[in-house]
């Protein structure tokens, strides 16, 4: 017995897009990222076929829904999905996304005072600390405590070599408070001492 076939053989599965292997998204809040699973670039290139219907797993099994876009939020760190994708003809393809929320945006820093007055420049030194005399406050949209610290103080003047009763070690600090010497040169425009406080 001979068979004569006549039309289009759909033998080509769809491509399922998930955007992957790896979306990287900025969090927006302390708690819970929205995310978009986006498998809308999916598509199947026989003549008159078109993706039917998705499905968004979690690398585990577990069912996200069946849109082409569907939501998650989700925290700092990684999670990984799965999108099956399938034509009219139940023809099927799947694909991995790796999603990572990520916190690149420093956080918002306000130092006071920004500026003050060390007089007279008897030698003393003098200590500030972070809290007390000098206050520094850090927001950050993904972090509820974010780290304050000193990590520098600079002078626009030598230790030494200004005078008479100059003295060394004019500068000291450690990550929570600094040290500095009321000292300038009589010859120049005055001294300046710079702190650097980071998050």
């Amino acid at each position: 017995m001979n068979a004569h076939l006549e039309g289009a053989i759909d033998d080509v599965p769809p491509v399922a897009v998930s955007g992957g292997p790896v979306q990287s998204v900025e969090c927006t809040s302390q708690d819970l990222t929205p995310v978009t699973l986006d498998g809308s670039a999916s598509f199947d290139s026989d003549p008159g076929d078109e993706i039917s219907h998705y499905q968004w797993f979690t690398d585990l099994g577990d069912a996200v829904g069946n849109q082409a876009e569907e939501v998650v939020e989700l925290p700092l760190g990684e999670a990984s999905y799965v999108l099956h994708a399938y034509d009219s003809e139940l023809g099927s393809d799947a694909d991995d996304v790796t999603v990572r929320v990520v916190d690149t945006t420093p956080p918002d820093l306000q130092v006071e005072p920004a500026s003050l007055c060390l007089w007279p420049p008897n030698h003393a030194r003098l200590k500030f600390t972070l809290g007390k005399e000098l206050h520094a406050e850090a927001v950050d949209v993904c972090d509820p405590d974010p780290t304050v610290r000193i990590v520098g103080v600079i002078s626009n003047e030598p230790d030494n070599g200004l005078g008479d009763g100059d003295t060394r070690s004019d500068v000291a600090f450690s990550d929570s408070a600094f040290c500095v010497r009321r000292e300038r040169s009589g010859a120049g425009p005055g001294r300046r001492y710079w702190v650097i406080v980071k998050a």
